[in-house]
């Protein structure tokens, strides 16, 4: 039981075939390595078949990721995992890179199976491949990649077809016409809540104004407020919009707006959140959509990000 068939293994000291088969529970992990169009996503995706395939996006794998936390008995498989590190910016990579170690460690005991891939053992793949106990070779470059990716230099073949390789120490070929894997379901786009007034910390002040104006707003631009809106200017259909600086020099406005207000970041560092807020969150990652803006929730919480439509 758990026993999943990818493909036909060599055995030439007993003269025969047999199928490839990889458990979860037995073999633990899988680490698939191999260089570029040696047949990696097939292979991870023959493996994984039925389980769920984290996405290539940076936002949309920190919202996987995330989800996987509460997930359970399941089988999860990550494609490219050196080139999806190397996208993340430097502020999430080692949080990405600690909630997947946790997984990997934490997650056995919950059922959960990791089928991950990568054409190189980068620095930020390296730990993450000492938590995977089992590996499958596939073509290298060169044998000197291959023995610095684990692999064992007598088992070296540099002319391997796609999807060949090596499995447990035996020559195998992996099989070509992977079933459908369903992707996880990342976190999606919140929507703003109009009928609430919206506090804006943005840095393009003058240019988001004239959109959301055109677009049947009521903008109202803190610098030109007195001591503090009134109840009669914060209603439905108003923004309050101004940059970093001068939501600082209104220091604890924010703070009474969340019970009455959406307050959303946009344009703004994470070290502007954190200058504002005095939190040490750190935010999710923006999808690098035109318009993509964290929503402030629950209690000061960032809790979605949402795509701010002006036109």
């Amino acid at each position: 039981p758990g026993d999943v068939s990818f493909g036909i293994t060599d055995l030439p000291h007993e003269q025969r075939r047999s199928t490839a088969l990889w458990n979860g529970q037995r073999d633990g992990h899988v680490l698939v390595l191999g260089a570029a169009r040696s047949g990696k996503s097939t292979a991870l995706a023959v493996i994984a078949r039925g389980g769920i395939l984290v996405p290539d996006d940076v936002a949309a794998a920190w919202d996987a990721i995330e989800a996987l936390e509460k997930t359970s008995d399941a089988t999860i498989g990550i494609d490219d995992l050196d080139s999806l590190l190397s996208r993340f910016p430097s502020e999430y990579r080692d949080t990405f890179v600690e909630r997947l170690s946790r997984l990997l460690r934490d997650g056995p005991g919950r059922g959960l199976s990791f089928v991950l891939a990568a054409q190189r053992l980068t620095a930020d793949v390296n730990p993450l491949a000492g938590l995977v106990p089992s590996r499958l070779m596939l073509r290298h470059s060169s044998k000197a990649d291959f023995v610095l990716a684990g692999g064992d230099g007598v088992c070296f073949d540099g002319t391997l077809p796609q999807g060949g390789g090596v499995w447990r120490g035996d020559r195998v070929q992996v099989a070509s016409d992977p079933s459908q894997v369903r992707w996880a379901v990342a976190g999606e786009d919140a929507e703003p809540d109009t009928a609430l007034p919206w506090a804006i910390v943005t840095s393009r002040v003058a240019s988001l104004g004239a959109r959301l104006s055109a677009a049947g707003f009521t903008v109202q631009h803190l610098e030109q407020l007195g001591a503090g809106p009134g109840e009669a200017e914060l209603r439905a259909g108003v923004v309050l919009l101004g940059d970093t600086e001068q939501w600082q020099s209104r220091w604890g406005l924010l703070p009474t707006l969340r019970t009455t207000a959406e307050i959303m970041f946009d344009g703004c560092t994470i070290a502007d959140y954190r200058a504002l807020t005095r939190s040490r969150q750190l935010p999710p990652p923006l999808t690098g959509m035109p318009g993509t803006v964290w929503l402030e929730r629950e209690s000061g919480a960032i809790r979605a990000r949402l795509t701010l439509e002006t036109t």
